[in-house]
C-alpha cells in the first residue's frame, strides 16, 4: 500500500490523547471499518494503518474509483468534514486546501478538461471574485467568510507555535489574528525606516561600523578629550517599547558576563587614546553600578557618580516599589578644571524622536560636553547606539569619533547627522 504525503497532509493530526484513544479501541476490537485506498493509494484510514502495522494488526480494504487526485483530495476533505469532530480553525485549513484544489480543476477545464465544482480565478474583477471564494470556502467549512480570510492569514504568516495553539484552541482565531497584525505593524515601521537610513551617504570616515576594540587601536594616541558612552548592560533588552523604532534585540548585549568583559577590554584599549586631563562619562544602572564601578576604577579614578533625573514616572511595580526615574553616570577620569562646577543632579526629560531603545537625549549629552570640552576639541564614543552622543557634539562644533557594530544602529547615525537631527 502506497502512501503519499500530498494525500496525508490533508487528514488533521489527532491530539495525543485522541490517538491513545483510537489505539485502545483497535486493540480491543480490532480494525472494525476498512482502509480505502484509490489505486493502491491510501485515502483513508492512515491513523488506523499505523496503528495496524505497529501491532501487526490485520485489516481490510476496499478501492474507490475517481477521475483523478484532485477529485480524491475533495473527497478526503469533506469525508473529515463529516467524520471527525473539529474547530473551526480546523475546518478552515482543510476548506483552504480546497481552494488550491478548485484552482487547479479550474485550470484543467480551461485546458478543455472535465472541471468539476470551480472557484472563481481571478480577471479584472479580482477583489470581487477573492471574496466570493471565501464566502463559498466558509460555506464547506461551515464557517464566516471573514474566518476563511483570518485563517488564510495566519496559515501564511504565523509561527508553528501560533499555529499549534490555535489548532488545539489555546487561543482563538481573533487572538491570532491581532497578533499577526501585531507583528506586521512592526515589521511595516522596521521596513519603513530601515528605507531611510538605506538612502544615507556613509563617506563620513569619523564614524566606524563594526568592534570598537579594533577601532580603537586605529586612534591617535592623546587624542581624545572626552570619552562619552552607554556600554551594554548584558540585560538582554528587547526593542519594541515604542512605536517608531526598529523593533529588535540589541546586538551583543544578552550576557553580563560578555557585558562587563568588553567594558573591561574597551578602558584598557582607550587609555593610551584619551589626553591625561581628560572626562569620562559611562552610563549605567543601579543594578549593574557595583560591577561597573570595580571595573572602571582598575583603569581610571572614578570623581564622581551622577544622577540624571528623567522628569518622569517609570513603569514597573506599581504598587509595591519605588518608580524608576533615574539612570547613573560614572564620572572619571583626569583633572580638568571645569568652568563653573556643575551639581551631580541633572534634570532632563526626553523629547527627542525614538531610533534605540536605550537611547540618550540629546540635550543631556549636550550638558556633559559643555562641561569637560570646549569647542573644536574631541569626543569619543565607542558604543554609539543611535548616535546621540555625535550628535550632541556635531551641534556643538565639537569633533567626534564613534564606534557601532550594529549595521542598522550605524546607518541611523549617520542618517541623523545629515539630517541634523537629536
Amino acid at each position: 500500500m502506497q502512501i503519499l504525503k500530498e494525500l496525508e497532509v490533508l487528514i488533521p493530526p489527532l491530539t495525543s490523547e485522541e490517538f491513545k484513544q483510537l489505539e485502545r479501541n483497535i486493540l480491543e476490537e480490532g480494525i472494525r471499518d476498512p482502509l480505502v485506498t484509490w489505486n493502491g493509494i491510501l485515502v483513508d484510514g492512515h491513523n488506523r494503518y499505523r496503528i495496524a502495522q505497529e501491532y501487526d494488526i490485520d485489516f481490510e480494504t476496499v478501492e474507490k474509483e475517481f477521475p483523478d487526485i484532485l477529485t480524491v483530495k475533495v473527497w478526503m476533505i469533506v469525508n473529515q468534514f463529516g467524520r471527525r469532530n473539529l474547530n473551526n480553525y480546523q475546518r478552515s485549513v482543510l476548506a483552504l486546501h480546497l481552494e488550491g484544489v478548485y484552482n487547479e480543476k479550474a485550470k484543467e477545464k480551461q485546458k478543455g478538461g472535465q472541471g468539476g465544482i470551480l472557484l472563481p480565478q481571478k480577471s479584472a474583477e479580482g477583489n470581487k471574485l477573492e471574496n466570493e471564494t471565501r464566502y463559498k470556502l466558509g460555506k464547506v467549512a461551515n464557517v464566516s467568510h471573514d474566518t476563511i480570510s483570518k485563517v488564510k492569514k495566519i496559515e501564511a504568516t504565523a509561527s508553528p507555535e501560533i499555529k499549534a495553539k490555535v489548532s488545539t484552541g489555546q487561543i482563538s482565531i481573533n487572538e491570532a489574528f491581532k497578533e499577526i497584525k501585531k507583528e506586521e505593524n512592526e515589521q511595516s515601521k522596521t521596513q519603513k525606516a530601515i528605507e531611510i537610513i538605506e538612502k544615507v551617504y556613509e563617506s563620513n570616515t569619523n564614524i566606524f561600523h563594526g568592534n570598537c576594540i579594533e577601532f580603537i587601536k586605529t586612534i591617535e594616541d592623546k587624542s581624545i578629550d572626552c570619552l562619552i558612552t552607554d556600554p551594554p548592560y548584558g540585560v538582554d533588552i528587547q526593542f519594541g517599547a515604542y512605536d517608531n523604532q526598529l523593533s529588535r534585540k540589541i546586538e551583543n548585549d544578552g550576557n553580563i558576563d560578555d557585558a562587563l568583559l568588553l567594558l573591561d577590554e574597551m578602558l584598557l584599549e582607550v587609555k593610551s587614546k584619551l589626553k591625561d586631563n581628560a572626562h569620562i562619562y559611562i552610563f549605567c544602572n543601579w543594578k549593574i553600578y557595583p560591577q561597573f564601578n570595580a571595573i572602571i576604577s582598575k583603569h581610571f579614578q572614578i570623581k564622581n557618580l551622577i544622577i540624571w533625573d528623567k522628569l518622569f514616572m517609570g513603569m514597573g511595580d506599581l504598587k509595591g516599589n519605588y518608580s524608576s526615574s533615574y539612570e547613573m553616570i560614572v564620572f572619571a577620569g583626569g583633572n580638568r578644571e571645569f568652568l563653573s562646577r556643575p551639581k551631580n543632579i541633572i534634570q532632563c526629560r526626553f523629547n527627542d524622536e525614538r531610533f534605540h531603545n536605550t537611547q540618550k537625549p540629546v540635550d543631556l549629552i549636550k550638558q556633559l560636553i559643555e562641561n569637560s570640552t570646549n569647542v573644536n576639541e574631541t569626543i569619543f564614543d565607542p558604543f554609539l547606539g543611535s548616535g546621540s552622543t555625535v550628535i550632541a557634539a556635531n551641534q556643538l562644533k565639537r569633533n567626534f569619533i564613534g564606534c557601532e557594530i550594529d549595521e542598522q544602529n550605524y546607518k541611523i547615525t549617520l542618517k541623523r547627522l545629515e539630517d541634523g537631527k537629536c
